[in-house]
């Protein structure tokens, strides 16, 4: 009888967890901290992301009753661990940015604690480069535009994330970039000397994150910012800070020719080794890498005349973009032409101007919530015309224009306020 009784690590499908609230579906992840699983949440009849506190190599599973067993490990020290599980749940919890994973319940149950958040459809940084290869220069942009935006969110409240890396940044169909696994973070006071568990991920932690006893400040985050820059764009993991004291490290450009050298600088100086030599916050590593030239290049940049300002959307997000580079097929399919008009189409004569720079540095300095569409859309222009899609680039074009704008006028009126509240 007991030779054939299955012992599971994870919760089986169908398993029902907080009364009856959640509903396991299947396990789509494991690490040393816990298993995570998608399940159906009742009443609201939505997909949820469930993570199980659950050390792996130290707990096992009572299959009928699915509650944990220690083995190996006190109680003492799995409580410890436990309650800091709990804390990151609290800690993403208080956090309210678009970029950034929330969590919606967490709960003890089976001796352990349970957080539930969104399900993300899409795929990781990590995978679409496994799968895709390295991305183009104007969507790492893009990516890395409102990641460092919820960065800097995240250092405004003294957090450090800690383990900022490609598997940690989920890509929805949108195309929208998501923040998740906060499971290093901690609380920091800029370049104080601070006790940390050194838990990092090789190749995207700097020196400092390799001892418990060491200054970390927003540049540390910046590091792993730099390092998840170098991979998506040469398909490569940079080479361990410990390692580097005694190996060189390549240069970007020296994997993928087409990187621009403003971009290859921005990226060894986000990365170098002595954090004084570092990006001190998330907009100097923006400015220094937007001071690359976009690909395919324009001879020159001017800011259009403003159009005359259309009447707000309720909801920006009801614009749906295309798909960009990063998460199309490998294999590009050309347009077939009509049965009528079989001739080579013939494009015009002036390409609009794709206003991506114009479109990041109002994200950063106006308003985000517009500012991101118009980044957007600025990014399909180029794609759209070497495709052939003439039209289409030009509506993008107009549509970024139309979004920087918008971006323009609110922070406008924004600053307009504040400096009106400071003066009276």
């Amino acid at each position: 009888m007991e030779q054939n009784t299955q012992r599971f690590k994870e919760l089986q499908p169908g398993t029902t967890l907080y009364g009856g609230k959640y509903i396991v579906e299947k396990t789509i992840g494991e690490g040393g901290f816990g298993i995570t699983y998608k399940a159906m949440q009742q009443g609201l009849n939505r997909p949820v992301c469930i993570k199980e506190y659950f050390i792996s190599g130290r707990c096992v599973r009572d299959t009928a009753a699915h509650t944990l067993q220690l083995q190996g490990i006190d109680d003492a020290t799995f409580e410890k661990y436990r309650q800091a599980f709990v804390h990151e749940a609290q800690t993403i919890a208080s956090l309210h940015h678009s970029n950034i994973v929330e969590v919606i319940d967490v709960f003890n149950e089976n001796n352990t604690s349970y957080m539930v958040m969104p399900f993300i459809e899409g795929r990781s940084l990590q995978k679409i480069v496994e799968q895709n290869g390295p991305l183009s220069y104007n969507d790492a942009v893009n990516y890395m535009a409102q990641i460092t935006n919820a960065v800097g969110y995240i250092h405004d409240r003294h957090l450090l994330h800690r383990d900022i890396k490609p598997d940690n940044i989920m890509i929805t169909p949108d195309y929208k970039a998501v923040l998740i696994d906060f499971g290093s973070a901690r609380e920091f006071e800029q370049d104080k000397t601070q006790m940390h568990t050194s838990i990092l991920t090789q190749g995207y932690a700097p020196t400092e994150q390799y001892t418990r006893n060491s200054r970390k400040g927003s540049y540390t985050d910046i590091y792993a910012i730099g390092a998840t820059l170098y991979f998506i764009l040469t398909g490569q993991v940079p080479i361990e800070a410990a390692a580097r004291i005694t190996e060189p490290m390549p240069e970007p450009k020296e994997i993928n020719p087409n990187i621009p050298d403003n971009a290859n600088h921005t990226i060894l100086k986000a990365m170098q080794l002595k954090p004084a030599d570092r990006h001190q916050t998330v907009q100097e590593f923006m400015n220094d890498l937007l001071g690359s030239p976009l690909q395919p290049t324009d001879s020159k940049i001017v800011p259009p005349t403003p159009p005359t300002p259309p009447t707000p959307p309720s909801q920006p997000k009801a614009t749906t973009p295309p798909i960009p580079t990063a998460l199309k097929s490998t294999t590009t399919v050309p347009p077939t032409p009509t049965a009528k008009n079989e001739e080579r189409i013939t494009p015009p004569s002036n390409k609009p101007s794709n206003f991506l720079t114009w479109s990041i540095l109002c994200t950063i300095f106006c308003c985000p919530a517009l500012g991101i569409p118009a980044i957007v859309n600025a990014a399909q222009v180029d794609s759209r015309w070497k495709n052939g899609d003439y039209e289409g680039a030009e509506k993008a074009a107009q549509k970024a224009r139309k979004w920087f704008w918008w971006s323009v006028a609110v922070g406008l009126v924004i600053n307009t306020i504040y400096v009106i509240a400071e003066l009276s």
